[in-house]
């Protein structure tokens, strides 16, 4: 068993009431055998097992939250668990009057038991004006004939975002729930609620509790997580990975939730509902790599955009908005990627709209001797009007592809006798706009933000102060010189 503290210090009844409004449980030890004792000094755990091991110190705390321990126990061998049950959530979550208020101390069946997680259940957020909905659980992870099994605990608390309190006390804990041992396996619980799993030798995505409508309020009660115990019936060679932050972006939940997968060697994309328990492909599973890119949050917009790479065929293929747009790649061969979205209003008026989505996909070698990454350039993919331009590097030749509101503005830097030609053209219009010739120890830079229309090229000497030499108006379509303007 893998400890996760040491024994737990004895402390007096004293320094506890001055930490706590209600005393913790205490591990105590009588004749080199251990107990437990509750805030009363009443024994809930006889003094006759080998050892004791409590899932965290006293209380835990999360955000305003405390979580009670959860106590593993180990006699002749075998495990078992032990912990005060305050609640009742069968149905609803009830807090038990004191009467019914209980220690439960299972039977000593388990080959091992270790914390997999404790907390709050983070995700049981729900947006609805910005407020959540929250929960505290303990889970632990059960070992019986060489398989591995899941004790869910649920808790009481709902809070919202911040963690103030809404309903039930601190910390309480419900009913224990068990799985059935069948898993090589079980790993991560991530924020969707999904785990990690590996049966048979390979590995599968996992869901034990759903969470109910409206985040598990009904009528001022609060409802107990609907039990699923679900598993996904797709297998993969490697365990899935999360698509970028699957928790949130820019602060916010979607749903539903992504995950790169790996089937016989390729790479593809699933998209989960956890609330219905429904899986499918984005991607198939046919890529060398793959990645992600997202609408800029400026125009409210959180669909994920997926680019797979094939090295065989040469290719790039664009997922977005069921849909599919196949590129025929112009170097070869980029064995990773980096994408990023790109939205374009090319009306400039007051109002922000979306006329012009680009995928900027950044195309990239990696040289094995030196190791490290070869810049190969870019391809700008219009996915509004289903076209893509390449734009490669080569040994005299560089871009960089510079991002506003309205427009694109492109940089090529071409290697010359005399030093780097800079030229910088409006991607829109198609015309070059600007050409600053060679200048003996001198070069530029542009320097803006993403929410940038007003992209500024920087001259640097050496030894002097930089300085702004031009600035680019997206909007106009204009370069002024010698100002700037953010």
């Amino acid at each position: 068993m893998r400890y996760l503290i040491i024994v737990c210090s004895f402390i007096t009844v004293q320094a506890l009431a001055q930490q706590f409004v209600r005393l913790a449980p205490r591990i105590i030890k009588v004749n080199d055998k251990f107990g437990i004792v509750d805030e009363n000094n009443k024994t809930v755990v006889s003094p006759e097992n080998d050892t004791i091991i409590a899932s965290f110190k006293n209380y835990l705390y999360v955000r305003s939250q405390k979580i009670n321990p959860v106590f593993f126990i180990k006699k002749n061998d075998k495990f078992a668990y032990a912990y005060q049950v305050d609640l009742d959530t069968n149905i609803e979550v009830v807090d038990f009057p004191e009467e019914k208020i209980r220690w439960y101390t299972s039977e000593f069946v388990f080959d091992d038991i270790e914390l997999i997680s404790f907390g709050l259940e983070t995700f049981n957020y729900i947006y609805k004006n910005n407020s959540s909905l929250e929960r505290t659980f303990v889970v632990l992870k059960y070992l019986l004939k060489g398989k591995w099994g899941l004790i869910y605990i649920p808790g009481s608390k709902a809070a919202d975002y911040s963690g103030f309190e809404v309903l039930g006390y601190p910390g309480n804990l419900g009913i224990s729930r068990l799985t059935e041992p069948k898993y090589d396996t079980i790993g991560k619980l991530y924020q969707d609620g999904l785990y990690d799993v590996k049966i048979n030798g390979k590995w599968a995505l996992w869901q034990v509790v759903a969470v109910p409508s409206n985040g598990g309020l009904r009528d001022g009660k609060y409802i107990t997580q609907k039990w699923v115990n679900y598993l996904y019936p797709e297998y993969f060679d490697s365990p899935p990975k999360t698509v970028g932050d699957s928790r949130s972006y820019g602060g916010k939940y979607f749903k539903p939730y992504y995950r790169f997968v790996k089937k016989e060697g390729k790479w593809g994309v699933i998209k989960i509902n956890p609330d219905t328990t429904e899986m499918k492909y984005i991607v198939p599973c046919q890529c060398d790599t793959v990645a992600y890119s997202r609408y800029r949050e400026e125009f409210n917009n959180s669909d994920i955009i997926f680019t797979c790479v094939q090295l065989k065929q040469n290719k790039i293929s664009v997922y977005y908005n069921n849909q599919q747009l196949d590129i025929d790649l112009k170097v070869k061969p980029a064995v990773f990627l980096c994408a990023s979205l790109n939205i374009i209003d090319t009306i400039p008026n007051e109002k922000m709209e979306a006329h012009l989505t680009y995928e900027r996909i950044r195309l990239l070698d990696y040289d094995k001797i030196a190791k490290k990454e070869i810049d190969m350039g870019y391809c700008l993919v219009d996915l509004s009007r289903h076209s893509s331009t390449f734009f490669i590097n080569d040994s005299v030749t560089n871009y960089e592809l510079h991002f506003g509101y309205h427009d694109i503005l492109i940089e090529k830097q071409i290697k010359t006798t005399l030093g780097t030609q800079y030229e910088y053209s409006d991607f829109e219009k198609g015309v070059k706009k600007i050409v600053i010739k060679p200048k003996a120890n001198t070069n530029y830079r542009v320097s803006s933000r993403s929410i940038d229309d007003y992209p500024s090229i920087m001259e640097y000497k050496l030894g002097k102060d930089s300085k702004f030499k031009y600035y680019y108006d997206l909007k106009e379509k204009k370069f002024r010189k010698d100002k700037r303007k953010h």
